[in-house]
């Protein structure tokens, strides 16, 4: 087999419990190294695998909620992310609680790498009649979205396809949308900034507006400019909402994501109504008041088929076993 003398180097990026180690371990087999990283407890796990004549390394990233700066498992996924050592971002989220994951992919997409999405446990979300206009997802978000379920390998031939094919193209981050009034002094951020800041443009002034110290303290003598506009734009816009800019930001992910969400997602009619009954049920039964009284009646209604009903049959055996014992006396 002839392979391609320069590697595709991808990276997995994703929440914990997102199946991320699973879709691991489907692409690369037995081609893995599992360490540490330096200095901290956080595992580092590495592989590749061979498709199209093509080789593919494979940097499972620590499982974050976010690209902050703040836990090790954060610093150490955002320095990989922008080492510029990987080529692809492989965004893995689970299907079941899109609203959530996908916060952490709307950061993804402000760092303006190419990026996949692989919605996994898609199985999950079938199950449970929800449909994702994979198509409109696709065309709303800019890159391929993929259905997988990693512990069964679908979707995984798939998935290394699209890696082999994808073009290592900058994006600009325009389909991301958090509004006028965000999207407006993001920009004019960026075009503060200097040349040799422009590569992850759009991340780097998000986080001079959200005041992030590392970024606030490391481009305060390269693009003081940049720093000053940020700093105007966090006063007007806390000013004139009365919030704290990183939760406006977050707010401004979520208003994105929900947008989507609305966009692409469908439950089918007969299952939707399935839900809405046990939904009342459930109502019913963890009701502070009826609840309790439910709760109660049952363990009664136990406690009479245990002891009362239960009765009967003890009464049976005691009889067989009389019986049982006269008829061995005799013989």
């Amino acid at each position: 087999m002839s392979v391609e003398s320069n590697p595709i180097t991808i990276g997995l990026a994703g929440n914990p419990n997102c199946g991320k180690t699973t879709i691991f371990n489907a692409l690369t087999g037995l081609n893995q190294h599992v360490g540490n990283y330096s200095g901290v407890t956080v595992e580092k796990k590495d592989g590749h695998f061979y498709h199209q004549g093509q080789q593919v390394n494979v940097v499972d990233l620590p499982g974050t909620y976010s690209l902050n700066y703040h836990s090790p498992e954060e610093r150490i996924a955002q320095e990989e992310i922008l080492s510029g050592h990987i080529d692809i971002i492989v965004a893995i989220v689970d299907s079941g609680t899109l609203a959530r994951n996908l916060v952490f992919v709307t950061q993804l997409m402000q760092l303006g790498m190419p990026i996949i999405l692989c919605l996994n446990m898609f199985d999950e979300v079938e199950k449970a009649g929800i449909e994702i206009n994979l198509e409109q997802m696709k065309k709303l978000l800019g890159f391929p979205v993929i259905p997988t379920v990693g512990n069964k390998g679908r979707g995984i031939d798939v998935l290394k396809d699209t890696v082999c094919n994808t073009k290592f193209e900058r994006t600009t981050g325009d389909h991301l949308r958090l509004g006028d009034t965000a999207d407006g002094f993001i920009h004019k951020i960026m075009a503060a900034l200097p040349d040799s800041e422009k590569k992850n443009a759009m991340w780097t002034a998000t986080k001079l507006l959200c005041n992030d110290a590392k970024y606030t303290e490391e481009l305060t003598k390269t693009a003081k400019s940049a720093v000053d506009e940020a700093a105007q734009a966090r006063e007007h816009i806390q000013k004139d909402t009365g919030i704290d800019i990183q939760l406006y930001i977050t707010e401004q992910y979520y208003g994105f994501i929900d947008g989507l969400i609305k966009e692409v997602v469908t439950k089918k009619e007969a299952r939707a109504d399935a839900r809405a009954k046990s939904d009342k049920i459930d109502k019913v039964l963890v009701h502070p008041v009826f609840g309790f009284v439910i709760f109660l009646a049952i363990i009664y209604a136990i406690f009479q088929l245990t002891f009362t009903l239960g009765a009967y049959p003890m009464e049976w055996l005691d009889t067989f076993w009389e019986w049982l014992g006269g008829v061995i006396e005799q013989n």
